[in-house]
């Protein structure tokens, strides 16, 4: 990992690589095409702050509440649960705006 923190796409990317490689190398090739789908659809979309952000929106718009609600519950447990103190303020505050955001897609889209 190359600061200590969190580990990088590079990171990532490398660790599929080698898994892959070795579920090709072992002939596992049900699993070689099972993980290779999931990593196409990793959830952690490599960090990225602005995949993961417009993920949550299309979410909302797309009144996809099982949706918005697991993708919020994987980052709370994967990353907001380990955030300082002082940022759980920020966290929150973004959380009751998506809700918010949410009820008002719903109520335009005529659902309750």
């Amino acid at each position: 990992m190359t600061d200590g923190n969190f580990p990088t796409t590079v990171d990532f990317n490398e660790v599929d690589d080698t898994v892959l490689e070795y579920l090709l190398f072992r002939g596992f090739t049900r699993s070689f095409r099972s993980v290779a789908a999931d990593s196409r659809s990793d959830r952690t979309r490599g960090f990225d702050a602005d995949k993961v952000a417009v993920e949550l929106v299309e979410l909302v718009e797309d009144n996809d509440l099982e949706g918005y609600s697991g993708l919020w519950a994987f980052l709370e447990a994967r990353f907001f649960s380990h955030l300082d103190a002082s940022l759980t303020v920020t966290v929150t505050d973004l959380r009751a705006r998506l809700d918010k955001l949410f009820l008002v897609q719903a109520i335009k889209a005529g659902r309750r």
